[in-house]
């Protein structure tokens, strides 16, 4: 099964060109073109990774940002933000958890591969670890039963 990536920007040839490489890697890359829309795409089926354009509409960047630092189940996507040409300054306010990287323009697609490299072992780190903790609450794979102090 090919790696998600959800890829949030406006239209645009450098998009086109981002999907294409990405594609070309063995990803399997959905778009979408506003705020909203993104986040009803992360409820719904979340990715392995997230790609961010600044200058989205409908919330932009700060507002799914926002919502997926609320809400736990979206927080355990790795975000990768395309900052346009803004300062580096104003970018790093935007690092934290969810967000692994900020790269400014030009982004070379060998950049963003890099950056969805580390977000794909971060991510299966995180799932092997939740299993592995999921398996010891449940020892020989059931729920742990409560125990009787009964004499």
């Amino acid at each position: 099964m090919k790696t998600q990536i959800l890829f949030a920007a406006p239209e645009s040839e450098q998009l086109d060109a981002h999907c294409t490489f990405l594609d070309g890697c063995g990803y399997d890359v959905h778009t979408t073109d506003n705020a909203l829309a993104c986040f009803d795409r992360l409820i719904e089926r979340p990715p392995t990774a997230l790609i961010l354009q600044r200058g989205l509409l409908w919330g932009g960047v700060d507002g799914i940002l926002a919502r997926m630092r609320d809400g736990e189940h979206t927080l355990n996507v790795p975000v990768v933000i395309l900052g346009g040409r803004e300062s580096v300054e104003s970018l790093e306010k935007l690092l934290g958890e969810p967000v692994i990287a900020c790269l400014r323009d030009p982004v070379r697609p060998v950049e963003l591969l890099k950056c969805l490299v580390f977000a794909e072992s971060r991510h299966s780190a995180r799932a092997a670890a939740e299993r592995t903790n999921s398996a010891a609450a449940k020892p020989n794979g059931h729920e742990p039963q409560p125990q009787s102090n009964a004499i």
